[in-house]
């Protein structure tokens, strides 16, 4: 009975293939479903935020996979450093980050920049995965106008000293958008110094002081010491000074003069341990920036004076592979991690 009735029911289905496929070629046509390019930047961050490292590597190949400049880059630099567990791949690391160069990525344009400094050109000059540059402070500036802000702030240094300090203010104001403090202090410290009417600009300094950006502390400490947009508080100015002596600065005589005329010895200790205890504090806080850079710097509960001085530089460094991307953790991450353990063993690499 089941073999009699096969040829009617190959019938039956086949009127109804026709049938749909009528019905059907009425339609629009569907998109295909799961296509990369329904995939965002967001759906990685929020996987690696979670932990999801094995998803948040599909997602970014994925997205990369679309022709996102930025995750291409990325995903160059997951494969070239072996980041979230993946296994290192320097050549196909190569080739992501040469789409993301060819569409004028910030992040690649960085990347290569940096590789070619000559600073570290000899040591790299022979890596067949590196994407070679005859010019790569051009590089830089390619960075810069695409929006990374570690290229930014650079191009910000090289315009001041080279005396053009307007295009130096504008490189930082960028840089510090939409509020990164360390690049803000770059920014309202130049505009205070550089810019008419010249006010130091003591409140809007002060609402950064956790940056551990020392051109704060060296800021306030002439602003509360002479007076310059800011009442005269010489024990404010003690302890600015204080701060900015931490981090390797010395106060100019005439400043320190003028303040331990009005400051007695003992009121100096005791300032002195409260700039201490608030430094402490806000290397403690991992919501702060100099929080963030300063969790290498503990030694049995105690911060090491020696890593502090660069800490906030060390971490500015290796921060620029994901300061275009909003991940919670990422100091936690393995490639980042490597990234400030070099600066221990390499103490001339200080100086980036």
């Amino acid at each position: 009975m089941i073999t009699a009735r096969r040829p009617a029911l190959r019938f039956f289905f086949t009127v109804a293939a026709l049938c749909v496929a009528a019905v059907l070629c009425a339609l629009p046509p569907l998109a295909p479903l799961a296509q990369a390019a329904d995939v965002t930047k967001q759906d990685v961050e929020r996987a690696a935020n979670a932990g999801e490292f094995d998803k948040a590597y599909e997602l970014l190949v994925r997205l990369a996979e679309s022709g996102h400049a930025q995750a291409q880059s990325f995903l160059a630099f997951v494969l070239y450093e072996g980041e979230w567990g993946m296994p290192v791949d320097e050549m196909q690391a190569k080739a992501w980050m040469q789409k993301a160069y060819d569409q004028n990525d910030a992040y690649a344009h960085l990347f290569v920049a940096l590789t070619n400094d000559p600073d570290t050109r000899e040591e790299n000059a022979t890596d067949p995965s590196l994407i070679k540059t005859h010019d790569w402070q051009t590089n830089i500036l390619y960075a810069a106008e695409n929006g990374h802000p570690y290229a930014q702030h650079m191009m910000g240094d090289w315009a001041k000293e080279k005396y053009k300090y307007k295009e130096a203010i504008e490189w930082y104001r960028k840089a510090s958008e939409p509020d990164r403090d360390y690049y803000a202090i770059n920014y309202l410290v130049t505009v205070s110094l550089y810019q008419w009417p010249r006010r130091v600009r003591v409140e809007e300094i002060e609402a950064r002081i956790t940056s551990g950006n020392p051109l704060a502390y060296e800021a306030l400490h002439a602003a509360y010491t002479f007076g310059l947009q800011a009442v005269v508080d010489y024990r404010k100015a003690y302890q600015y000074g204080i701060l900015s002596q931490l981090y390797g600065n010395t106060p100019s005589i005439e400043a320190t003069k003028e303040i331990f005329e009005f400051v007695s010895v003992d009121e100096r200790e005791q300032l002195s341990d409260q700039a201490g205890n608030k430094l402490d504090t806000w290397t403690k806080n991992a919501n702060t920036y100099v929080g963030q850079a300063t969790v290498w710097c503990y030694v049995d509960g105690k911060i090491d004076s020696t890593c502090l001085v660069n800490a906030v530089e060390d971490h500015r460094f290796c921060e620029s592979d994901y300061i275009l991307w909003k991940f919670d953790n990422f100091i936690d991450f393995s490639a980042y991690q490597a990234c400030r353990q070099s600066f221990f063993q390499s103490p001339s690499l200080e100086s980036n």
